[in-house]
């Protein structure tokens, strides 16, 4: 079967804001034509811009079939299996069943684990991982993508760094990390500076449209405020003593 999608995302209803907010990152995600390493050297070339990820999520995209049915083709027709590893996912069935369906299908290198909260083999209450996850790979043999430690920025930036190392992942090219994280960074700059500069010239525009009517304003407010005696003869006629 066609291969529709370049992941699936597995999580736990409780997940779903994460589960959301991962396919919304995926899918804006534009590819360059050139992907390199840190040191430079070309990873990969494109002769056009490459096709956006197509992420499939059961909530919005599962329609006129029964779960377990369209569910079972999704996973099918994906190359990949994003998985939202927290302690919600890590107790849930159902999961089991979607992890397990990549591994009996020879796709195990495939699965992303994307992890939201929890910690990895704590074997507790905490444990993001799902048993049958850790039984496909082994203790301590899975890392995956944590949103958490991906350096010791702050967390909008902890979170576009997860998100750039899912996307070397999707890849295949996890060397090429650092070259998309880079460009993911100077974008995000580039947005932030031009936020910026309009929110300034909006700024601007209100502090010059005020600053033109401040004359004709304190000309009118100087005329309401003044008392006009009728019974007064004209300036002219007035006698000073």
């Amino acid at each position: 079967m066609e291969k529709k999608f370049t992941a699936f995302i597995s999580y736990n209803s409780r997940d779903d804001k994460w589960a959301k907010w991962l396919q919304k990152r995926l899918e804006n995600y534009s590819l360059p034509t050139v992907i390199a390493n840190d040191e430079g050297k070309v990873l990969k070339s494109y002769d056009k811009k490459p096709e956006k990820f197509k992420i499939f999520r059961y909530i919005s995209d599962l329609v006129a079939k029964t779960l377990t049915e369209g569910l079972s083709e999704e996973l099918e027709r994906s190359q990949h299996l994003i998985v939202i590893c927290s302690p919600n996912s890590a107790k849930s069935k159902w999961c089991g069943k979607e992890m397990q369906y990549f591994i009996d299908h020879g796709m195990k290198d495939k699965i992303i684990p994307f992890i939201v909260a929890g910690t990895p083999y704590s074997n507790d209450e905490n444990e993001c991982f799902n048993p049958v996850l850790k039984a496909a790979f082994g203790e301590g043999e899975l890392l995956g993508v944590n949103v958490h430690d991906e350096g010791d920025d702050l967390k909008i930036f902890r979170k576009r760094k997860a998100v750039a190392k899912v996307v070397s992942l999707l890849i295949g090219l996890p060397d090429a990390y650092g070259f998309i994280w880079n460009r993911y960074q100077h974008r995000l700059y580039n947005l932030w500076i031009f936020r910026i500069l309009a929110a300034l010239a909006v700024v601007a525009a209100i502090a010059l449209t005020w600053w033109m009517n401040r004359d004709f304003n304190c000309n009118v407010q100087a005329k309401e405020l003044t008392v006009e005696n009728t019974n007064l003869p004209p300036m002219k006629d007035a006698v000073i003593t």
